[in-house]
């Protein structure tokens, strides 16, 4: 997998093209809408030079239930659909979610800070 070419835009939501995602249970978006709202999105979701979307799809629709019009986005130059699947699989398989004892020490760490 090569990606030709990376750019940062900002584009209409509107213009982002859904397709046919894998992910079906988009799980607690109002958690996610919540943290967007309040610290801002901190990855961007992923597009090809269509505009197809590449990742984040629970970030996207996040972002439609709080009525952006235009969001940031990175987009991706690839060679087809098999490298734009692949992308989607990387952006969904490759994340490690905290163990729990590290979730822990992170919530102590805020707890102490505002102590």
């Amino acid at each position: 997998m090569s990606i030709i070419s990376r750019m940062e835009v900002s584009l209409s939501i509107d213009q982002i093209k859904e397709g046919d995602r894998t992910r079906k249970d988009m799980g607690d978006l109002k958690q996610l809408a919540a943290d967007i709202e309040e610290r801002g999105l901190i990855h961007p979701i992923a597009v090809n030079q269509n505009y197809e979307l590449l990742a984040g799809g629970r970030r996207l629709a996040a972002l439609r239930h709080l009525g952006k019009a235009t969001i940031p986005v990175i987009v991706l130059e690839t060679e087809g659909s098999v490298e734009d699947i692949e992308i989607e699989l990387m952006e969904n398989i490759s994340r490690k979610h905290l163990h729990w004892s590290e979730h822990c020490i992170l919530e102590k760490r805020i707890y102490d800070l505002h102590s």
